[in-house]
């Protein structure tokens, strides 16, 4: 298991944005078998990922994530 941490980066507008790219990036991973749970941390500074399966592949996971590729949030 991975626990992978997301911390934004950019004002809470700006991750808003893109927030609705991010929840279809968590439900792909979650169909896939590779997300267990998700979910924002408290305070609002990003987010957390219970990941399972081999480094490299959630590596290319988050590489797809909206908030990656848009430079919302560092992994």
């Amino acid at each position: 298991m991975h626990i992978v941490t997301l911390t934004y980066k950019v004002p809470n507008d700006e991750v808003d944005r893109h927030l609705e790219g991010h929840m279809a990036w968590l439900k792909e991973g979650y169909a896939s078998g590779g997300f267990l749970a998700a979910g924002r941390r408290v305070p609002l500074t990003g987010g957390i990922i219970l990941a399972q399966g081999e480094r490299h592949a959630i590596e290319a996971m988050i590489k797809r994530d909206p908030f990656n590729v848009n430079g919302v949030a560092d992994y």
